[in-house]
């Protein structure tokens, strides 16, 4: 017991049957000592085969019980920190997966909404998203470039619109001038004639007169 050698301990008679008789081994659960065992039983020969004895082994099921207890909780505490590992690098790869999708539905998001003021999408490598974000960069740059030449021509077409609209102005001015000019040489052209007129009668006048 406790270690010690159990010797002239009497064995069971299907024990002594299996080991010592056939010669093989017997592993079975047995009350020993009081106390309930796992034991197993070996036949000692010697030189010419014979069996002469038997090696007994065996573990209190006490023992085994709070092994196997000991084994199980090892066991859930090293799968359950597997599992909170797994997880752990499972949402850092999804994060890292998903961090660029993110990225370009926000850059597509602020273009929609006419913004195009973001910086470049800075994705690695040649998946699809990479390539997305690469045509994003080149959409967003076209369109930018697009709006300084649409903004160059409406300033461009603003000044000559002024210029358009001074000149009109200036041709609006010449033209009333030209016109008051017209009505100032229409007026002394008659009053012209008037004078020729009363100068005529005038000279009528003093045609009769030397007659008379």
């Amino acid at each position: 017991n406790a270690g010690s050698r159990a010797l002239g301990t009497q064995a069971a008679s299907q024990v002594i049957e299996k080991v010592l008789q056939q010669g093989g081994r017997y592993t079975s659960r047995i009350d020993l000592f009081g106390e309930d065992f796992y034991s197993s039983y070996l036949p000692l020969k010697n030189a010419n085969g014979q069996s002469i004895g038997m090696l007994f082994c065996g573990v209190p099921s006490s023992e085994l019980a709070a092994l196997r207890y000991k084994l199980l909780s090892m066991i859930g505490g090293i799968s359950l920190l597997i599992l909170v590992l797994m997880g752990v690098i499972v949402w850092y790869l999804v994060g890292r997966a998903i961090k660029p999708l993110l990225e370009v539905e926000q850059a597509v998001s602020l273009m929609a909404a006419g913004d195009l003021r973001g910086r470049d999408l800075m994705v690695a490598g040649s998946d699809e998203i990479a390539v997305v974000a690469a045509a994003l960069n080149k959409m967003r740059k076209k369109i930018l470039a697009l709006m300084k030449e649409i903004n160059s021509s409406s300033e461009t077409l603003a000044a000559a619109s002024e210029e358009l609209t001074a000149s009109a102005g200036q041709t609006a001015e010449a033209v009333n001038y030209v016109a008051q000019s017209s009505v100032k040489m229409a007026e002394g052209a008659a009053k012209q004639a008037e004078s020729l007129e009363n100068t005529d009668k005038q000279v009528q006048d003093m045609g009769k007169s030397m007659e008379d």
